[in-house]
């Protein structure tokens, strides 16, 4: 609409069009900057979630190993009976039976990046369990996470023995070291922790 000033005429259509415009740009340079801000929150929240979860079943892996020692006093066995694998292998999975309800550790898988070190979580009346096995358990799907505990033998001495080596009888084993590890996320950000604890034949 054009507008008068003293005897000018000034068309106001061709400013007006300039100041859509603008409001455009910052409108959208608003709501572009809302939404990076709200993926970016999302993401942290899940990694912070899977942070979580990664931690728990760490400590799980340790109170697993602790639970089996704290069973073997309790029926007069060997306290270390099941912590310790053939050709002394230290390296295991926690595996849950949900029949008899117990934990138990599988030598089989050596390696974090193995076979049998999937997490899966079990459904129906075991809801929310988290356990490991060579095969897929029933009743149960994959999550993210992979988990391996590795047990190394204490001597007396303190001194920590490596897969394939054991404490002697001038310095015999008195404990066992727990590293409870625990990687998730994998392609281009591979994520992991560890718990590590050290147990003890002391009641």
């Amino acid at each position: 609409m054009p507008v008068f000033f003293g005897n000018e005429r000034v068309n106001r259509s061709g400013q007006s069009i300039v100041e859509v415009i603008v409001a455009l740009a910052v409108i959208s340079t608003a709501v572009v900057a809302a939404l990076t801000l709200t993926g970016s929150s999302l993401n942290a929240q899940k990694s912070n979630e899977d942070m979580m979860v990664a931690v728990n079943l760490a400590r799980e892996g340790v109170e697993v190993a602790r639970n089996i020692r704290d069973s073997n006093w309790l029926a007069e066995r060997r306290w270390d009976d099941g912590l310790v694998g053939e050709s002394l292998d230290y390296t295991a999975i926690a595996v849950f039976d949900p029949v008899s309800g117990d934990w138990s550790l599988d030598f089989a898988p050596d390696s974090l990046s193995g076979e049998g070190t999937e997490v899966w979580r079990l459904t129906s009346e075991h809801l929310g369990i988290h356990t490991q096995d060579t095969v897929r358990p029933a009743d149960s799907f994959r999550t993210p996470f992979r988990r391996l505990l590795v047990l190394n033998p204490v001597c007396r001495s303190q001194e920590v023995r490596e897969s394939g080596s054991a404490c002697d009888m001038a310095d015999p084993q008195v404990g066992i070291r727990i590293e409870s590890l625990v990687a998730w996320g994998g392609g281009k950000r591979p994520r992991d922790v560890a718990v590590t604890e050290t147990i003890y034949d002391w009641r």
